[in-house]
């Protein structure tokens, strides 16, 4: 910020402030101590950044109008709040539900108030992590949690990583948090299915007799074409509805084709190794697919 290398006299001036603060909310920082305890000038800097609370002058930390607006802005302002906010269930609402992780900011009894960590996990779940001890063992709370985020499953008791429901809710929102489930439930069908849905490369988690399933496969390769490396057999790899269902992924990294294989280089290095029959090189759709996405450029041996 300017206003960090300006003269001692404009720092103190209220009209260069005003303009800096207008600009970046945390210039209050090298404000004059008497520009800190301006409303104006303080209500402005929040407003544009939450956390320029922390330079405001002690009253103005404790005006509930310039904590709301800063806390509004910022949810993770209530760090620098006055101790009453931080026991005021609506200004923690408020600071929550624009940050959920604010929630560790608050006060004891609040971070024990099922309908306050509720905000707080809407907004973000992994705010469980700053949950009262007590609120962490309802399953209620843990499902809100890892419906917002499933990676939080990691965070959660062992009971819950092996509860169906919740693992279910938890791989839905993100297929990569069945690796912190049960290790049962990468042979349980319907919620390997879900995850490859949502995160193709998933099925390299998968238990051998579900990266044999083709249907399971054919999922897991449109939604992530790389997932076709993870199937569980050459005979899925050469399977040619399964291929052109891998080609046409919106996400795919083979960058060099051979008569035998497809082959993805990065640095230089072989990155996968993928088996195709013979009588498919000669097929006119796979060809079409390759072209769509190599042109004229891909070498082939």
């Amino acid at each position: 910020t300017v206003l960090k290398f300006a003269a001692m006299e404009f720092r103190a001036d209220r009209n260069i402030v005003h303009a800096a603060v207008t600009q970046n909310g945390m210039s209050l920082e090298y404000a004059s101590d008497e520009i800190k305890m301006d409303k104006d000038i303080v209500r402005t800097a929040v407003t544009q950044n939450g956390l320029a609370l922390k330079f405001a002058s002690k009253d103005l930390k404790m005006d509930r109008e310039i904590v709301y607006s800063a806390v509004t802005q910022n949810g993770e302002a209530l760090q620098h709040v006055d101790g009453k906010f931080k026991v005021d269930r609506d200004m923690v609402c408020t600071a929550v539900t624009q940050n959920g992780c604010a929630l560790q900011y608050a006060c004891k009894e609040l971070r024990a108030d099922k309908d306050t960590v509720l905000v707080a996990l809407i907004n973000d779940g992994k705010a469980l992590q700053h949950a009262a001890g007590e609120l962490k063992a309802h399953s209620d709370i843990v499902r809100t949690a890892v419906t917002q985020n499933g990676d939080v499953l990691q965070y959660v008791g062992g009971n819950f990583k092996a509860d169906r429901e919740i693992v279910h809710a938890a791989v839905t929102q993100n297929g990569g948090a069945l690796q912190y489930a049960a290790m049962e439930f990468r042979a349980d069908r319907e919620i390997v299915h879900t995850a490859v849905s949502q995160n193709g490369s998933v099925l390299r988690l998968a238990a051998r007799k579900l990266r044999l399933d083709r249907e399971l496969v054919h999922t897991a390769v449109t939604q992530n074409g790389d997932a076709l490396k993870f199937a569980g057999e050459l005979l899925l790899r050469a399977d040619k509805e399964i291929i052109l269902a891998a080609l046409s992924s919106p996400i795919i990294q083979y960058k060099r084709i051979g008569r035998r294989c497809i082959e993805c280089i990065e640095s230089g290095k072989l990155y996968d190794f993928i088996v195709m029959d013979d009588n498919l090189w000669g097929d006119k759709e796979i060809t079409l697919q390759l072209i769509g996405l190599y042109g004229d450029t891909l070498p082939v041996s």
